[in-house]
């Protein structure tokens, strides 16, 4: 199929449908391939406008070339006046929150990009309130706002508030968002309420039905969930059986009779009954779950192949030079400080204490007093004397000796003492020399005591 067929059969496909807009669903049934989309346009949008048609959010979104997506970033942040979240990306609709992650890796990542191009981001301040009062003031400020629908833990997730800091000065959410004077959901509400609560409750209803009450009078209250009395007492009844009073039908009036066959049997169909709607709730909320994750798992899937197309037509790149740091510590320790020229010195800074570091440490292992700088090298590498040995052949470890001291002398200490700029070359080969550092300190073996040369004696008068 040439591209003007499938230009042709993509408009006859849209009018069959009555639709200004095709989905890659509605490709993969009909007789058209999506092979034949992906080999003349390679997205679906350029395949739409080609066509005259309407291309779809996501395909719009995967269409979005990576310049016009921080651009679009920057007139978020300036129309917000604040650092732009997921959520303001959700709010407004007009992309999707995945195509920032497969593009850029994270939102974060995006704006740090959008920072590169000279653009200033602001901060976003994670909300770390370190006392109930600070969290109390946090919750309502974010209530505010959220609007009227009870917060729950992804709504305060959004927000920059960790669930750890309602875990350390309450309980649980529900806890938190009733001293901060907000209503809890009916779920929180359940879970922030104590054993001997539930029980009061109970035998209040009790009192007031006149009678055992079942889970349909609890859902008909609507107070608490009627799952709380499965997780804290096991079953409804088992509840029931730890009232104070018994046994648990409450009879008030005398004139009221023990229940029949038949009102037993209607009550346990209510009670069936009202547990089965609660499920089919339950259920329906799962299945719509399933299908939002369903959407989200297949637009990850167009921007992965969209991707992995891009990747095959693109020669491949090399690895970025943290990827091809070896050695863990350093690369975790170095990784940020190398994205940045004006951070490179401190690059070469944290490289060489790791180097400081790991050396001491391993000397220490032979029971060695803690020593510092060009004292540690020899302590450690002395040809004659040295608690560590990489090679058996003198003249080979005396190499190692000069090596960690010139590095200690030329590439530690140099920005420790005085400002110095770096280029990216230079930065590259000075940490990949620490790195090759650690590599043979990991092979070293310590000297056996037997080795060490021993102290020469004076001869005797």
């Amino acid at each position: 199929m040439n591209r003007k067929e499938l230009i042709r059969s993509l408009r006859e496909l849209a009018q069959e449908l009555g639709k200004d807009t095709l989905t890659q669903k509605d490709i993969k049934e009909s007789e058209i391939s999506t092979y034949w989309v992906r080999k003349h346009f390679r997205t679906m949008a350029s395949a739409m406008e080609a066509a005259g048609l309407q291309p779809s959010k996501l395909a719009r979104s995967m269409a979005t070339s990576d310049e016009e997506l921080l651009d679009y970033l920057d007139d978020l942040q300036r129309r917000l006046g604040q650092r732009p979240t997921y959520l303001d990306i959700d709010r407004e609709g007009r992309f999707s929150q995945r195509i920032f992650s497969s593009r850029f890796g994270s939102l974060d990542s995006a704006l740090a990009q959008l920072e590169e191009r000279g653009v200033r981001v602001e901060e976003h301040p994670r909300v770390q309130p370190r006392s109930r009062e600070e969290l109390v003031r946090t919750l309502q400020e974010i209530a505010q706002q959220h609007g009227d629908r009870p917060l729950r833990e992804k709504d305060i997730k959004a927000y920059g508030l960790s669930p750890y800091w309602v875990r350390k000065h309450f309980k649980n959410l529900g806890s938190a968002l009733m001293a901060a004077g907000l209503q809890p959901s009916k779920l929180a509400k359940s879970m922030a309420t104590s054993n001997d609560e539930l029980l009061d409750y109970l035998d209040d209803l009790q009192r007031r039905l006149g009678r055992r009450p079942t889970y349909l009078d609890i859902d008909g209250e609507g107070r608490f969930s009627q799952r709380i009395f499965f997780s804290r007492f096991g079953s409804l009844a088992n509840a029931l059986s730890r009232l104070k009073e018994q046994p648990a039908p409450v009879e008030e009036h005398p004139d009221v009779q023990p229940p029949s066959l038949t009102n037993k049997i209607a009550q346990a169909v209510q009670e069936y009954e009202g547990g089965w709607q609660q499920r089919l709730e339950e259920l329906e909320q799962i299945a719509e779950n399933l299908t939002e994750e369903n959407q989200k798992l297949r637009a990850e899937l167009v921007a992965s192949q969209a991707a992995l197309q891009e990747e095959r037509e693109s020669p491949p790149s090399p690895p970025s030079f943290e990827r091809r740091i070896v050695d863990e510590e350093l690369r975790g320790d170095c990784a940020e400080f190398l994205k940045r020229q004006d951070t490179y010195a401190d690059a070469i800074r944290r490289a060489s204490v790791v180097l400081e570091e790991r050396l001491r440490e391993t000397v220490l292992r032979t029971g060695a007093k803690a020593t510092y700088g060009a004292t540690l090298v020899h302590l450690a590498f002395s040809k004659e004397s040295g608690r560590l040995i990489i090679s058996e052949v003198p003249a080979e470890q005396e190499g190692v000796l000069q090596l960690f001291s010139g590095a200690f002398a030329f590439v530690r200490n140099p920005p420790a003492h005085k400002k110095v700029q770096y280029t990216e070359m230079e930065v590259w080969h000075k940490v990949s020399l620490i790195d090759y550092l650690l590599s043979l300190l990991r092979q070293a073996k310590p000297r056996e005591k037997s080795s060490r040369a021993a102290p020469r004696r004076l001869p005797e008068a």
